[in-house]
């Protein structure tokens, strides 16, 4: 198992790589928006070591709690978790390194199909989901724009206003959470429709990178959590995890103090 210390390091780097361009930030994003239950950080260690894994999840959480049993030699995925106030590893695996075990209800992340897509979206007007993500970034409002004031130095992004700022931030988190929200229902996402995700590239640093992804982490998952909820109710054969077992709000942002969005 890899030192917590190497794990961390990538999760730094991959900070940086993934606010490169929009073409990075939206390849993030898909792995985000399949694991958004878990810390910014831990996504991006997912990213960094398998951007297409859905439904990260403990080989116990799966062969005890979830009616699947990891596939021998599948490969895991490490991630960093606090345990006693220590950073420490921990090894996870993709929902699609796992088989049923029977034809029981089984453990796993919410699914819109093709039958009940049209059921999902019956009623809604065509900014819904702009609506919903614009309600999680006004809840995290004033937390994001703390860490915003603490971490833009040394940014790109620095060149701007402090409203300015906020501004491009907000706008991004906005886009990235819809980006999100239609990848999981299986909506076409076009260029086109997120141009706040061209300022990506302005969060170039690793602190200012924890601000946006912990404030796309947070605007995100009630989002996704209604949805997912909704989708259940259409589709009472799929049981969603209640909370995907990477997910723990003492991970680490650094090894020696947190930070941003936890």
């Amino acid at each position: 198992m890899p030192k917590p210390q190497d794990i961390f390091q990538l999760a730094r780097q991959e900070a940086v790589r993934v606010t490169a361009s929009p073409q990075a930030w939206q390849s993030f994003l898909y792995t985000a928006a399949h694991n958004y239950h878990t810390t910014y950080l831990n996504q991006l260690l997912i990213h960094a070591q398998r951007p297409d894994a859905a439904a990260c999840a403990s080989m116990e959480y799966w062969n005890t709690k979830a009616n699947r049993l990891v596939m021998r030699g599948s490969r895991s995925i490490t991630v960093l978790q606090r345990r006693q106030g220590v950073a420490v590893t921990k090894p996870v695996f993709a929902i699609g390194d796992t088989t049923l075990l029977s034809q029981m209800r089984t453990g796993g992340p919410w699914e819109v199909t093709d039958t009940t897509r049209p059921l999902l979206l019956q009623g809604k007007s065509e900014d819904w989901l702009a609506a919903l993500a614009q309600d999680g970034v006004s809840n995290e409002a004033d937390r994001a724009r703390r860490m915003l004031e603490r971490n833009v130095a040394d940014s790109t992004l620095q060149w701007a206003q402090p409203d300015e700022q906020m501004q491009l931030l907000q706008a991004l988190v906005t886009q990235s959470a819809v980006y999100m929200a239609r990848l999981r229902i299986g909506l076409p996402v076009q260029d086109e429709d997120f141009p706040a995700f061209k300022s990506v590239s302005q969060f170039d640093t690793y602190q200012i990178s924890l601000c946006l992804g912990g404030y796309v982490q947070a605007a995100a998952e009630p989002m996704l959590n209604a949805i997912g909820r909704e989708a259940l109710r259409l589709n009472r054969d799929s049981i969603a995890i209640p909370h995907e077992p990477v997910h723990n709000e003492s991970t680490p942002t650094q090894l020696n103090r947190g930070t941003a969005f936890l």
